[in-house]
Protein backbone atom coordinates (compact mmCIF):
# COMPACT_ATOMS: atom_id res chain seq x y z
CA UNK A 1 0.00 0.00 0.00
CA UNK A 2 2.82 2.36 0.88
CA UNK A 3 4.51 1.57 -2.44
CA UNK A 4 1.31 2.43 -4.32
CA UNK A 5 1.09 5.76 -2.49
CA UNK A 6 4.67 6.67 -3.41
CA UNK A 7 4.09 5.59 -6.99
CA UNK A 8 1.04 7.86 -7.30
CA UNK A 9 2.94 10.79 -5.78
CA UNK A 10 5.82 10.23 -8.21
CA UNK A 11 3.49 10.06 -11.22
CA UNK A 12 1.69 13.22 -10.11
CA UNK A 13 4.98 15.07 -9.61
CA UNK A 14 6.22 13.88 -13.01
CA UNK A 15 3.04 15.15 -14.68
CA UNK A 16 3.40 18.56 -13.05
CA UNK A 17 7.10 18.90 -13.82
CA UNK A 18 6.67 17.73 -17.42
CA UNK A 19 4.03 20.36 -18.10
CA UNK A 20 1.04 18.01 -18.19
CA UNK A 21 -0.60 20.14 -15.47
CA UNK A 22 -0.31 23.37 -17.34
CA UNK A 23 -2.08 26.66 -16.81
CA UNK A 24 -5.35 27.25 -18.59
CA UNK A 25 -4.86 28.19 -22.24
CA UNK A 26 -8.10 30.10 -22.74
CA UNK A 27 -7.71 30.38 -26.51
CA UNK A 28 -7.30 26.59 -26.91
CA UNK A 29 -9.86 25.33 -24.37
CA UNK A 30 -13.13 23.95 -25.74
CA UNK A 31 -16.30 22.06 -24.79
CA UNK A 32 -17.05 24.18 -21.72
CA UNK A 33 -19.78 22.84 -19.42
CA UNK A 34 -21.49 24.58 -16.50
CA UNK A 35 -22.75 22.20 -13.79
CA UNK A 36 -25.61 22.63 -11.36
CA UNK A 37 -23.31 22.21 -8.38
CA UNK A 38 -22.82 25.23 -6.13
CA UNK A 39 -21.35 23.75 -2.95
CA UNK A 40 -17.85 23.08 -1.66
CA UNK A 41 -18.11 19.59 -3.17
CA UNK A 42 -16.98 21.25 -6.39
CA UNK A 43 -13.42 21.49 -5.10
CA UNK A 44 -12.92 17.79 -4.34
CA UNK A 45 -15.39 15.96 -6.60
CA UNK A 46 -13.57 14.01 -9.33
CA UNK A 47 -14.38 15.00 -12.88
CA UNK A 48 -15.69 11.53 -13.70
CA UNK A 49 -18.35 11.94 -10.98
CA UNK A 50 -19.83 15.08 -12.53
CA UNK A 51 -22.14 13.15 -14.85
CA UNK A 52 -24.58 12.83 -11.92
CA UNK A 53 -25.20 16.60 -12.14
CA UNK A 54 -27.08 18.38 -14.87
CA UNK A 55 -24.97 20.62 -17.08
CA UNK A 56 -25.25 23.22 -19.79
CA UNK A 57 -22.86 23.80 -22.68
CA UNK A 58 -21.24 27.24 -22.63
CA UNK A 59 -20.30 29.12 -25.78
CA UNK A 60 -16.57 28.66 -26.38
CA UNK A 61 -16.24 32.00 -28.19
CA UNK A 62 -17.74 33.82 -25.20
CA UNK A 63 -15.33 32.07 -22.83
CA UNK A 64 -12.42 33.03 -25.11
CA UNK A 65 -13.58 36.65 -25.10
CA UNK A 66 -13.61 36.77 -21.30
CA UNK A 67 -10.43 34.67 -21.16
CA UNK A 68 -8.47 37.49 -22.78
CA UNK A 69 -9.22 39.53 -19.64
CA UNK A 70 -8.13 36.92 -17.11
CA UNK A 71 -4.75 37.08 -15.39
CA UNK A 72 -3.00 34.62 -13.09
CA UNK A 73 -2.66 35.55 -9.42
CA UNK A 74 0.59 35.13 -7.56
CA UNK A 75 0.71 31.72 -5.84
CA UNK A 76 0.81 33.45 -2.46
CA UNK A 77 -2.66 35.02 -2.92
CA UNK A 78 -5.84 33.28 -1.83
CA UNK A 79 -9.54 34.07 -1.87
CA UNK A 80 -12.65 34.06 0.29
CA UNK A 81 -15.46 32.03 -1.28
CA UNK A 82 -19.04 33.31 -1.11
CA UNK A 83 -20.66 30.99 -3.64
CA UNK A 84 -19.40 29.32 -6.78
CA UNK A 85 -19.98 27.93 -10.24
CA UNK A 86 -18.35 24.71 -11.43
CA UNK A 87 -17.28 24.39 -15.05
CA UNK A 88 -15.27 21.89 -17.03
CA UNK A 89 -13.44 22.24 -20.32
CA UNK A 90 -11.22 20.21 -22.61
CA UNK A 91 -7.63 21.09 -23.33
CA UNK A 92 -6.33 21.14 -26.91
CA UNK A 93 -5.20 17.53 -26.48
CA UNK A 94 -8.66 16.39 -25.23
CA UNK A 95 -8.04 16.20 -21.47
CA UNK A 96 -11.07 17.21 -19.39
CA UNK A 97 -10.31 19.67 -16.58
CA UNK A 98 -12.40 21.64 -14.12
CA UNK A 99 -12.39 25.22 -12.89
CA UNK A 100 -14.24 26.61 -9.88
CA UNK A 101 -15.51 30.14 -10.45
CA UNK A 102 -16.41 32.50 -7.64
CA UNK A 103 -19.79 34.15 -8.00
CA UNK A 104 -18.34 37.15 -6.21
CA UNK A 105 -14.97 38.85 -6.56
CA UNK A 106 -14.00 38.02 -10.13
CA UNK A 107 -11.72 35.08 -9.47
CA UNK A 108 -11.39 31.48 -10.66
CA UNK A 109 -9.53 28.50 -9.25
CA UNK A 110 -7.94 25.54 -11.01
CA UNK A 111 -7.88 22.70 -8.44
CA UNK A 112 -5.38 20.65 -10.44
CA UNK A 113 -2.65 23.30 -10.48
CA UNK A 114 -3.94 25.10 -7.37
CA UNK A 115 -3.72 28.32 -9.34
CA UNK A 116 -6.02 31.33 -8.96
CA UNK A 117 -6.99 33.62 -11.81
CA UNK A 118 -8.68 37.01 -11.78
CA UNK A 119 -10.96 38.62 -14.32
CA UNK A 120 -10.32 42.28 -15.15
CA UNK A 121 -12.49 44.45 -12.92
CA UNK A 122 -14.19 46.26 -15.82
CA UNK A 123 -15.45 42.91 -17.23
CA UNK A 124 -16.85 41.41 -14.02
CA UNK A 125 -20.41 42.73 -14.29
CA UNK A 126 -20.77 41.31 -17.82
CA UNK A 127 -19.14 38.04 -16.75
CA UNK A 128 -21.50 37.54 -13.81
CA UNK A 129 -24.56 38.60 -15.77
CA UNK A 130 -23.68 36.01 -18.42
CA UNK A 131 -22.83 33.21 -15.94
CA UNK A 132 -25.87 33.86 -13.76
CA UNK A 133 -28.08 33.82 -16.84
CA UNK A 134 -26.67 30.45 -17.89
CA UNK A 135 -27.04 29.12 -14.34
CA UNK A 136 -30.71 30.19 -14.28
CA UNK A 137 -31.33 28.38 -17.58
CA UNK A 138 -29.72 25.25 -16.12
CA UNK A 139 -31.76 25.39 -12.89
CA UNK A 140 -35.04 26.15 -14.70
CA UNK A 141 -34.39 23.24 -17.06
CA UNK A 142 -34.20 20.90 -14.05
CA UNK A 143 -37.54 22.10 -12.70
CA UNK A 144 -39.39 21.01 -15.84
Amino acid sequence: MRLLFYLLITINFAAISSGKCQDIKWDEAKNWQLYNLHSNKAFKLPIDSLNQYSSLTLNTDTIKLFGREIQQWAKSESAVWMGLFLVTYETADGVKRKVVISNYGGFLYDPLTRQYYELAEDMRDQWYEWLNGKSRILIEGEKK
